[in-house]
């Protein structure tokens, strides 16, 4: 990583700092020594100086586990150094020399494409589960379904029908809930990881001038899809997918024959309505094509299910009936 990407970093992180002006610019002269005493670095007489420098550039490592094993050096030599450090000039260019060490674990490891080739699940999705090794589907269901049950507030009768998307550290979701008078309300919910919820046992209240239309329209959760994924009318709800044109969505350009999903668990076949699942909302990994796909049980309980991008178009390229 050249200087001046080092620098722009380092300053883009001080200026979110309380740290004086002075201070600052003893933090990007200690950053910016790590690459200037590495190019003199043959002229050092010591080298153990000279060794200890190039540790911080995060480069020569076979393997994961020698990057572990840097980055544990890294974080006790940050900790001794600076819990012991009785100079504050000295302490805030031993800051500036870790930083630089953080960024080139990024720009000189391999490490965030190691995670992802392990499974490792980014922010963008809730826990991931990879295929079961005898299943061939291109969309499976979720080991641990339903992950919201119907009785997960106090007073709901069913909860089926939700919308998700990545907030903050985690997820954020509303949800219809019928309560015990069969009355349809939107809740709101959060979640760490996208399995477990915290809804709000409280409906949103929403605000309109015409208190007829504020009573009925705003209450319920139309069960509407438009997108990729799309839900069948018929005696017996399944879902597959469709793909719209960009510029003209009314015109569909494919649409699966077979179903990507039907009701087949016992939490999808029993419930306030009979054999239903429908897609409510889908988030996706750009970087892997992982899709994670929250729906409708039973018109009753939450399911989730996985799949990957990639294959669901193209399995709805070679089976679609427009």
């Amino acid at each position: 990583m050249r200087f001046e990407f080092h620098e722009r970093i380092t300053t883009a992180v001080l200026r979110t700092s309380a740290l004086p002006v002075a201070a600052q610019r003893v933090v990007l002269w200690g950053n910016w020594s790590v690459d200037y005493y590495n190019i003199l670095a043959a002229h050092w007489p010591s080298p153990a100086v000279r060794t200890q420098n190039l540790r911080f550039h995060f480069a020569n490592l076979a393997d994961g586990t020698e990057v572990a094993a840097h980055w544990d050096w890294l974080t006790t030599y940050g900790r001794r150094t600076l819990t012991g450090e009785r100079s504050p000039g000295h302490a805030l260019y031993q800051v500036g020399r870790i930083l630089h060490a953080v960024q080139d674990f990024y720009a000189h490891t391999n490490w965030v494409e190691l995670a992802l080739a392990q499974g490792i699940s980014g922010p963008d999705l809730p826990t991931w589960e990879e295929r079961p090794p005898a299943c061939a589907d291109v969309v499976w269901r979720f080991s641990r379904n339903p992950i919201i049950a119907r009785d997960a507030i106090p007073t709901a009768n069913s909860i089926f029908n939700s919308a998700v998307v990545p907030f903050g550290d985690g997820f954020a979701g509303i949800f219809r809930c019928d309560d015990r008078a069969r009355r349809m309300n939107i809740h709101a919910g959060f979640s760490d990881d996208g399995i477990h919820w915290r809804i709000n046992p409280q409906p949103i209240a929403f605000r309109c001038h015409d208190t007829e239309i504020g009573a009925l329209a705003y209450r319920y959760d139309p069960r509407v899809c438009w997108g990729v994924l799309t839900s069948c009318n018929g005696f017996v709800y399944s879902f597959g997918a469709a793909l719209l044109d960009l510029d003209q969505p009314w015109k569909v350009i494919y649409r699966t024959a077979p179903y990507l999903l039907s009701p087949q668990m016992l939490y999808e076949c029993v419930g306030d309505v009979l054999n239903v699942v429908f897609p409510c909302a889908a988030l996706t990994d750009a970087a892997t094509g992982r899709v994670a796909i929250y729906y409708g049980a039973a018109d009753t309980v939450t399911g989730l299910a996985f799949g990957y991008l990639q294959e669901i178009v193209a399995f709805l390229k070679e089976n679609s009936q427009v």
